[in-house]
């Protein structure tokens, strides 16, 4: 017989709030994956695996509040083969990463995130009961999340210091881009600042108009802020 008042109580609780916890950071890591990086292999392989992780605190949840027995062993059930699922894409990762030549401090860290994960898969399959095997799949979702941040701009180059895209926003001058058809596709946060009008789609005419009316305007003012140099790229 269930108790219905289980997923109320003091033990619960916090397990509930971890879940929930889980699902927002992986809402949060999903996103600026998608934002961020490009859509290789790579990212689609860690978004798997971020899923299959958020999966296994989930179908745990699930099972604590399920109305009946069969319900609760389908969850359970679940939870046991997605976590031997996992480990499929984290091979993959681990795989990608020797391709990038990341160094041995990432490894270090991925090598505590698979280390965690054999530990919750053999815990599931087990059937092992108590806190630690409760906890075993926030912990494996937590870890990973977290190698996912500390070790982003060796896994994603277009994350890392020395990337384009980051060069251009650490310059002082303004950089202006544009396609061969004359539309501004971007420019680094400086440009942005100094002419509030730019945005995409902004023709060579129309920045060469604009900039002339700006100069004009602000001719003879003592105040007016100094316009650095900037450079303008064209993709041929």
């Amino acid at each position: 017989m269930l108790d219905y008042y289980a997923a109320y109580s003091y033990y619960a609780m916090p397990l509930i709030a971890a879940t929930i916890a889980c699902i927002i950071f992986a809402a949060f890591l999903c996103a600026y994956g998608v934002v961020k990086v490009g859509k290789g292999f790579l990212l689609w392989l860690i978004i798997t695996t971020l899923l299959g992780l958020l999966c296994l605190p989930v179908m745990g949840f699930m099972a604590l509040v399920s109305p009946s027995l069969e319900l609760q062993g389908l969850y359970l059930t679940l939870q046991r083969f997605i976590a031997l699922f996992v480990t499929v894409p984290l091979l993959g990762i681990s795989f990608s990463m020797y391709r990038r030549g990341c160094n041995l401090k990432q490894y270090g860290m991925f090598g505590l995130v698979f280390l965690i994960h054999i530990m919750c898969v053999l815990s599931l399959w087990n059937n092992n009961s108590g806190v630690l095997a409760d906890y075993l799949p926030v912990l494996d979702f937590g870890v990973f999340s977290i190698f996912l941040i500390l070790a982003r701009h060796s896994i994603f180059v277009e994350l890392s210091p020395v990337s384009l895209d980051n060069f251009m926003q650490e310059l002082d001058d303004m950089i202006l881009i544009f396609e061969k058809s004359g539309k501004l596709i971007d420019a680094n946060l400086q440009a942005k600042k100094t002419w509030p009008f730019l945005q995409d789609g902004l023709t060579m005419d129309e920045f060469l108009d604009n900039l002339q009316t700006l100069t004009v305007s602000k001719k003879g003012s003592q105040n007016s802020p100094r316009v650095g140099k900037f450079l303008l790229l064209w993709y041929l």
